[in-house]
């Protein structure tokens, strides 16, 4: 499990939805419980894109994985 921060911007009856540390990562709903699962939603597809990208550029190659904690 990860944490993103996710701002909700009301504009008119719409909800919109966007993870500022995560680009591509937006969203909108009707109302705000639709706008969460809509940018849950997001959130994954954006990783897994990510994930296959990151993939496909090391096929082949040597690749040391490793995980770094930062103070955000």
């Amino acid at each position: 499990m990860s944490e993103f921060k996710v701002v909700f911007v009301r504009s008119g009856s719409w909800y919109a939805a966007y993870v500022p540390d995560l680009p591509g990562a937006h969203s909108q709903g009707r109302t705000l419980a639709e706008s969460r699962r809509n940018i849950k939603e997001a959130i994954a597809l954006v990783l897994e894109s990510n994930r296959r990208r990151f993939r496909g550029q090391t096929r082949g190659k040597k690749v040391i994985e490793d995980v770094v904690r930062v103070a955000a």
